[in-house]
């Protein structure tokens, strides 16, 4: 094959320049393009002039296959890592690429959910078919909204699987609607008015078509990449910033599996992380515990092990869905007392309260009764609150717990409203969380909305 032939349109420019100055420091001199192509035809026999190499360096010309083999093992990186921005594509800040050329056909269909959603594609039968999807359903209401949420499965577990990598940039910002948004908000009658000069609000917009009625599920995806660099933002912004927590759920689990996907960067020091809650269901797998272990397990394997600690509630006392409960309530309190320093709390919107949520039953087998349970609208940490943002109380039925265990919500307030240079970052999606997330703002337990433009709108549509 002749070195200008490439049997695939791909460019490596940017990996090139990335694995250039390793190359330079292992050779404990700068290397010149000369001779790493010299390096290329005498360690592979592989054709390759410098005026070739510029051209690869400055995608003006796609490598052949033995070019990026030879190029690959001179860098001592994959093919792979050269080949990890081959498939980028898209527009408006949210962009993706297969991380993986040759995927089996179970992941590749991954892929191409993601692909097809976040490329535009019409949410129709035929879409349905080309990923195997049964479509018999397609024609009923109950049927679509399962074949959504099958699509963005497929499309959630592309990225969370590794098979694809999705970068969300500053370019997706809706400026515009995040402002439109943040005023109906901060002008509300139940927003605490110190709020006004805190909260901020970023409003993302989703390349899926609008043929989707929840987005393709993938809102999580979206915010949970861009909440990794509202994170990176505040961490620089504030050397003095260690401690981080979290709370369960699908929307902060999305944040967490997407860390080590792409570039952290998060500065260098020792950070300590801890769960908000410790929630009462044994059967999830989106717990803050262990969220808070994968966080440490990811950072630690970036920045070193030594460099993250991660501290657990659920190994003091497990709340099981049967209702039993073992507590060495010193242990917990020791830890309960220690969530108190953090700087950053990470949370999304619980809305499974009324009047048959799933939280609600739960609370009914740990012995705990919501008082009228027909005005909870959402909870902040397990603690139940109003359309206003008012807490409702939890009576006690039994004996069998003291406590629900978890950070004291008047501590998220005086982070949103009070303390200087804290940040209560809410990630939330979707038209049906509309009321939760305003009611949460109007209670002043956050001072940062991160969300998609479905929600966005559903907030300005609010009636009362």
């Amino acid at each position: 094959m002749d070195e200008g032939t490439s049997a695939v349109d791909i460019k490596i420019g940017a990996r090139l320049q990335q694995a250039e100055p390793s190359l330079s420091q292992r050779m404990g001199r700068t290397i010149a393009a000369r001779e790493i192509c010299a390096l290329v035809r005498e360690r592979f026999d592989v054709p390759l002039s410098p005026s070739t190499y510029s051209l690869l360096r400055s995608d003006r010309r796609s490598p052949t296959v033995q070019q990026l083999v030879a190029l690959a093992r001179i860098f001592e990186v994959s093919p792979e890592f050269l080949l990890g921005e081959m498939s980028l594509e898209g527009a408006g800040g949210v962009r993706w690429a297969r991380r993986t050329p040759a995927l089996s056909p179970s992941r590749t269909r991954f892929a191409v959910a993601l692909e097809r959603l976040l490329g535009g594609a019409e949410f129709d039968s035929e879409l349905c078919t080309e990923l195997g999807l049964v479509t018999d359903r397609f024609d009923t209401e109950d049927g679509r909204e399962k074949l959504e949420w099958e699509l963005g499965r497929l499309a959630q577990s592309a990225v969370f699987l590794g098979v694809a990598q999705l970068n969300v940039g500053r370019q997706a910002v809706d400026h515009e609607l995040s402002e439109q948004v943040r005023k109906v908000l901060v002008e509300d009658p139940f927003t605490p008015q110190h709020l006004s000069n805190r909260l901020k609000v970023t409003v993302l917009r989703s390349p899926v078509h609008s043929s989707f009625r929840d987005g393709g599920h993938i809102g999580p995806l979206l915010v949970g990449n861009y909440g990794l660099e509202v994170l990176a933002d505040y961490l620089q912004a504030n050397a003095h910033v260690s401690h981080i927590g979290l709370a369960g759920g699908f929307h902060v689990a999305s944040l967490v599996h997407q860390v080590g996907l792409g570039e952290l960067l998060w500065p260098e020091r020792i950070y300590r992380i801890y769960p908000l809650t410790i929630e009462p269901f044994s059967k999830q797998n989106a717990l803050a515990d262990a969220l808070v272990g994968e966080l440490c397990h990811r950072v630690g394997a970036l920045l070193g092990s030594e460099s993250v600690h991660g501290h657990s509630l659920r190994a003091f006392g497990y709340l099981t869905d049967d209702g039993d409960v073992v507590l060495r309530s010193r242990s917990v309190t020791s830890v309960l007392d220690q969530i108190t320093d953090v700087d950053v709390a990470v949370l999304g919107v619980g809305d499974s309260l009324t009047p048959n949520g799933s939280l609600q039953r739960v609370l009914a087998m740990q012995g705990y009764k919501l008082a009228n349970p027909e005005r909870a609208v959402a909870d902040v940490c397990l603690n139940p609150i109003d359309e206003n943002g008012e807490r409702l109380s939890l009576r006690q039925t039994s004996k069998n717990i003291d406590q629900l265990i978890g950070i004291d919500p008047d501590q998220l307030r005086r982070m949103s409203l009070v303390d200087k240079n804290k940040l209560v970052l809410l990630l939330a999606t979707g038209a049906r969380k509309a009321r939760s997330a305003r009611a949460i703002v109007r209670g002043g337990f956050v001072n940062h909305v991160l969300c998609d433009h479905i929600l966005a709108r559903a907030i300005l549509a609010l009636k009362d």
